[in-house]
């Protein structure tokens, strides 16, 4: 039976560590119910509950920074807790890049879209969901699919020694599904919505399955040099990792790619990215961050120029600007990634490639170098060779690799429909839609390939 948990032990503990000798203290507390559906061979093969209450702090003493989680804080518990940490804090290593925490009061704008009573409420209608897309599929003509629905609700409070009091709630749904028409031929949806009503699932499956079907029989791709056109869902993959690099944190520490680059071109002029902590049925938007600093729009890259790295109230001082609300107290970090869409159909997008490769998914994407962002991945469910603007036939047995700077530099234009992405391999909520790359280096990931194509 899980302790009761006071409603005030935030506050209560923030005074407790300051009386103590703390200079800086940051309490949130997370109170998460979660379900999880799993499904597989087009039935329902588990369901998992999670009902959680965890305080996280955050404690600073002679730059010296202390994190620590607590489960079911209580009134009673907070002296115990306050000492312990407090003794333990004085062994910390000095920080000397630490600044302080955001200074507080601040007004908050709400998440539009944030908060859905039906998701919140859901129960029993989750399994008629699932079955509604596995009996979908199998109409579609797929053989089997499996995959995962899960869905929560969230409370979300704040309270800092720089006057922040703040509290947040949200939920979110999420649906993935892979489809299989036979044994090597599969099809990759996935939906993600803050509200049920923009959760577009039949969507997605109708596109899944449709690639399913196309990808039987594929022939094998020689390596070389090919045109590439991305789904939202692989170019999210890349792009999440844009997002990441933008981190002042990450420039400062010598991983990232777009270091020194403030005001030059990164990008083809096609390509402009934002964070949007306050984005509408944004998954990651939030009234405010770890600091309580609030969430914001920040241009990262507009047309194609990079304009300003993603910072924290210490990474902001550094850099003589102001906090983007993205703290991570140590390290910024992305909310919601958007690329902006470009005015191009699917169609117009295929259309103009000559030679190249159509994407519907990748997996394994693995960095050689993050301070010059190569990469390789390797596509996964559907990918078909495109001739004279056509869809020839499908393909099997592909690696890309590249660099995200060339990526970038190669995005020759954009579809117009912009999807939310999240999943295994995108951990950061990216809008983005379908991509056309000028060029992209395909080789095979192992043995030998007869000359094809």
């Amino acid at each position: 039976m899980r302790g009761k948990k006071n409603a005030d032990s935030e506050k209560i503990l923030v005074k407790a560590l300051k009386k103590l000798g703390a200079d800086d203290v940051a309490a949130s507390s997370v109170n998460d119910t979660r379900t999880m559906i799993k499904f597989c061979d087009n039935k329902i093969t588990s369901v998992k509950e999670w009902d959680t209450c965890a305080s996280d702090l955050f404690v600073a003493k002679d730059k010296r920074l202390m994190f620590s989680s607590v489960s079911d804080l209580t009134k009673e518990r907070v002296g115990a807790v306050a000492a312990r940490i407090m003794g333990r804090v004085n062994a910390v290593a000095r920080n000397d890049d630490y600044v302080g925490l955001a200074q507080g009061p601040f007004k908050y704008s709400d998440v539009p879209d944030g908060y859905d009573k039906r998701v919140a409420s859901l129960g029993k209608d989750a399994f008629d969901i699932v079955e509604g897309a596995i009996n979908s599929a199998l109409s579609a003509g797929v053989k089997r699919c499996s995959g995962v629905f899960e869905f929560g609700k969230q409370k979300i409070s704040l309270v800092t020694t720089n006057s922040v009091s703040a509290k947040d709630r949200g939920t979110d749904a999420y649906l993935s599904i892979r489809v299989f028409s036979d044994a090597g031929s599969s099809g990759h949806a996935v939906c993600c919505s803050r509200t049920l009503k923009s959760l577009k699932i039949k969507k997605s499956l109708e596109r899944a399955c449709e690639n399913a079907l196309m990808s039987r029989k594929p022939k094998p791709c020689r390596p070389g040099n090919f045109e590439i056109v991305m789904d939202p869902l692989p170019f999210a993959n890349l792009m999440q990792h844009v997002g990441a690099a933008a981190s002042a944190y990450a420039v400062e520490a010598g991983f990232s790619f777009l270091g020194g680059k403030i005001g030059k071109k990164v990008a083809s002029g096609c390509m402009s990215l934002e964070d949007n902590g306050l984005l509408a049925n944004g998954l990651d938007s939030a009234k405010f961050d770890d600091e309580g600093a609030p969430s914001r729009r920040t241009a990262v890259i507009e047309s194609g120029v990079l304009k300003t790295y993603l910072h924290n109230n210490s990474t902001a001082k550094r850099h003589n600007t102001k906090t983007t609300g993205n703290a991570g107290i140590l390290s910024p970090e992305p909310t919601n990634i958007v690329i902006k869409p470009g005015d191009q159909k699917e169609e117009e997008l295929v259309g103009s490639v000559r030679n190249g490769l159509y994407i519907t998914n990748v997996w394994y994407t693995r960095f050689q170098n993050y301070l010059t962002g190569d990469f390789s991945t390797i596509p996964r469910d559907a990918v078909f060779y495109i001739k004279n603007g056509k869809i020839r036939h499908p393909v099997k047995n592909v690696r890309l690799s590249g660099s995200l700077p060339g990526v970038m530099k190669n995005i020759k234009a954009l579809g117009r429909h912009l999807e939310q992405i999240k999943g295994w391999e995108v951990d950061t909520p990216v809008w983005c839609a379908t991509a056309n790359l000028s060029s992209m280096r395909v080789t095979k990931p192992t043995g030998d390939f007869p000359k094809v194509l």
